[in-house]
């Protein structure tokens, strides 16, 4: 597999490095396909799921025409992953800017139906966390379903109510101190403690 020293390397790969991690694809793909027991499907998303819809991708550089769902939803899912997770060579991005990030790369990098997906199902802002919105005031979110997910609804400390999909509203930031408890109950729950 690729050796700890590049996974764990606190600064940019050199292109040496980067050449070996690009292979963790193919290898992961060569400990399953002899599996009876894992569909082509998901050995095909295992192998690709680093190819982009623009055919910019690796190992084989292939297209969006050439991907399956399967592989789509794969690279999303492991992008996202990644931008949210604290690693050796950087902060961890909250849901919204990992978002934000795949929808600018939508049509691109990743298939526009499967960004869409994510952004109606994973919450961006959770329910109960306190917000600071762009005009200085913070709020509490009260519904983040469906396309409320880019704009939630809010209340006020001052116990009025806010519709972000109504006013040119933005979201600034998660309060510190949520911030802070929500990346230590989501580690806890990767981790297997509760």
């Amino acid at each position: 597999m690729i050796p700890p020293e590049i996974l764990n390397k606190p600064t940019r790969l050199t292109n040496e490095e980067y050449e070996i991690m690009k292979t963790h694809s193919t290898l992961s793909y060569e400990i399953i396909k002899e599996r009876w027991n894992i569909s082509s499907q998901v050995k095909a998303a295992v192998l690709y799921h680093h190819e982009n819809v623009d055919g910019s991708g690796y190992p084989k550089g292939i297209d969006g025409d050439g991907m399956t769902m399967f592989t789509k939803i794969l690279h999303v899912a492991d992008v996202y992953d990644a931008l949210v997770s604290r690693r050796p060579y950087k902060s961890s991005y909250s849901p919204y800017e990992a978002c934000e990030f795949l929808m600018g790369a939508d049509g691109i990098i990743f298939d526009s139906k499967v960004v869409e997906a994510l952004v109606l199902c994973v919450p961006l802002y959770p329910k109960g966390t306190r917000v600071l919105i762009s005009d200085g005031r913070e709020g509490i979110i009260v519904d983040n379903v469906g396309s409320r997910n880019l704009r939630p609804r809010l209340r006020m400390l001052d116990g009025t109510m806010i519709d972000c999909q109504s006013r040119k509203i933005i979201i600034s930031r998660f309060c510190m101190e949520q911030m802070r408890k929500l990346s230590i109950f989501t580690r806890r729950r990767r981790s297997g403690v509760r």
